[in-house]
């Protein structure tokens, strides 16, 4: 009789190491998208005629849809399936940040915001417990702070895309939609 492994014995291979970067997928999106708003709102502000209620709308909009994402849909992915609903979370965020680009108003682009706040808050339970199942005891602190700075490498990006955009006319459109390159 062969003894049985311990999965917190096996060593930190090639499997592990693709489902931590494909993991770390939501969070970088996460970041991106979260700080691309800010970066955009200095040509959006005019754009869409947005006064100070309507930015703290907007930002208050997507909170609260990270409340109500968060909360609802950990549950949900254990009925479904981690799997499934990260890779629907994923192409979820592909397909607001596009129709992001084409609002018109300030009360799409505040639909547009909740909306990517409750898939956002949906990434969180659902990238952090599918790397932390699949990740032994000694590697855990490791797969955990690499998906947290892959929101900072996320948010870092969105900083950079902004900048070459701005002086694009519409850059803001693009900006939003931008998040929507690495779902490709």
């Amino acid at each position: 009789m062969q003894p049985s492994r311990n999965f917190d014995d096996l060593k930190f291979s090639s499997i592990h190491r693709r489902i931590l970067l494909w993991g770390s997928g939501g969070p970088f999106l996460d970041g991106y998208v979260l700080v691309m708003i800010g970066v955009a709102l200095e040509q959006l502000t005019p754009a869409l005629k947005l006064d100070a209620d309507w930015i703290g709308l907007l930002g208050a909009g997507t909170l609260a849809g990270l409340f109500v994402g968060t909360s609802l849909f950990g549950y949900i992915s254990d009925k479904v399936g981690r799997r499934k609903m990260f890779l629907i979370d994923i192409i979820a965020i592909g397909v607001i940040s596009v129709a992001t680009m084409f609002v018109s108003s300030p009360v799409e682009l505040l639909v547009m915001r909740v909306l990517i706040g409750i898939v956002i808050g949906a990434d969180y339970p659902i990238a952090t417990s599918m790397i932390t199942e699949f990740s032994s005891t000694r590697q855990r602190a490791f797969s955990i702070s690499f998906i947290a700075a892959m929101w900072y490498v996320g948010a870092t990006c969105a900083d950079l895309v902004g900048y070459w955009l701005y002086d694009v006319e519409g850059g803001w459109r693009w900006m939003l939609g931008s998040a929507a390159i690495p779902v490709c």
